[in-house]
Order: C-alpha cells, then sequence, then structure tokens
C-alpha cells in the first residue's frame, strides 16, 4: 500500500501537478482539512468544513480528479477515509492510532510515550467530531467512509509536525 501525505506548503500548481502524476501509483492520499478546501476550491467547489455533506463531497471531487483507492482526511475534531475498500488493513484502527499519535504530540509539545498516550485517553472526544460520526451513521453512501472523532484538545503546545504523526498511526493499520 503506497501512501502520500500531502504537504500543505507546496505550491498550488506543484501540488495539483504531483497529485496529478503521483495519483496513478498510490493507493491513499493523505491530506487535512485547510488542503481539502483549497483543493476544493481550485476544482470548483466550495467546502463547509462543519458540514459533513460538504465535506464528503468535496472528497467525492478529489477521488474523481485523482484516481486513488482512497483519502485520508485528518481534522482537529475527527479523521476519515473515504474511497474504495483496501484489503488487508484496518482503517478505523489506522485512524483510531493516528489520533492518538497526533493528540498527544499537540497534548504535550513532543511525541508521547505509551503512558503520555494512556493519559490522552482520558481526555473527551471532540463534540464536531461525535456529531459528524453520528450524522455519517444514518446515510448510506457508495464509498466507504470511516469517521474516528479525535480527543478534545483545548490548548494544543504544539502543532507543528502533527500530520506526519498522524500518518505514523495511520500506517500501522497496515501491518497484520
Amino acid at each position: 500500500i503506497i501512501y502520500l501525505e500531502s504537504a500543505y506548503y507546496l505550491n498550488p500548481d506543484v501540488e495539483d501537478l504531483v497529485f496529478g502524476r503521483l495519483s496513478l501509483c498510490i493507493d491513499i492520499l493523505g491530506i487535512n482539512e485547510e488542503e481539502l478546501v483549497d483543493h476544493a476550491k481550485r476544482h470548483g467547489r466550495e467546502t463547509n468544513r462543519n458540514d459533513l455533506i460538504s465535506v464528503l463531497l468535496s472528497l467525492e471531487l478529489l477521488v474523481e480528479k485523482y484516481p486513488v483507492k482512497g483519502i485520508v482526511l485528518h481534522t482537529k475534531d475527527y479523521s476519515m477515509y473515504y474511497g474504495s475498500k483496501i484489503r488487508n488493513a484496518d482503517m478505523v484502527k489506522g485512524l483510531t492510532l493516528g489520533n492518538l499519535m497526533s493528540g498527544t504530540r499537540a497534548r504535550i509539545g513532543r511525541y508521547g510515550s505509551f503512558e503520555d498516550c494512556r493519559e490522552t485517553l482520558s481526555l473527551a472526544l471532540s463534540p464536531a467530531g461525535m456529531a459528524f460520526a453520528e450524522q455519517l451513521e444514518g446515510m448510506n453512501t457508495d464509498k466507504q467512509v470511516k469517521l474516528v472523532p479525535s480527543r478534545y484538545i483545548e490548548n494544543p503546545k504544539c502543532t507543528i509536525g502533527l500530520g506526519d504523526t498522524f500518518m505514523a498511526g495511520v500506517l500501522i493499520s497496515f501491518v497484520k
């Protein structure tokens, strides 16, 4: 399984070129919500981050534009996999571990130990993430959609490297 995590600092034209070319040989594209909003807007769709249907429509646009098996979207409130089922991958496990590892880094300002991650588990789940999860339960979609609410971190100590830390957790979903 080949996973490409986007980088928000890329020039939009370079990003479209990279995604267009690499999407032909990758399985999963990882993006954050700002990247989703920007990509969709460049391709004619406005995205309301607070509206699940709007987010899903923008993800569908990107899956059509870039022929990957799926997209992993990570936000401060939830993470989501949108796309085709990927054999031998436990996406819920990966999203959960990605949330835990990046949430711990945000909470303490460094990569977390096992004990640090355990402490993060004591935090409440994001209300916005929970609302999206509840709304998704009643929906029928043509794609596989897996959503995992994040732990609510009110005042993060660090936001640098959270996407990479999240991705490290997601990659665990591919390990048997």
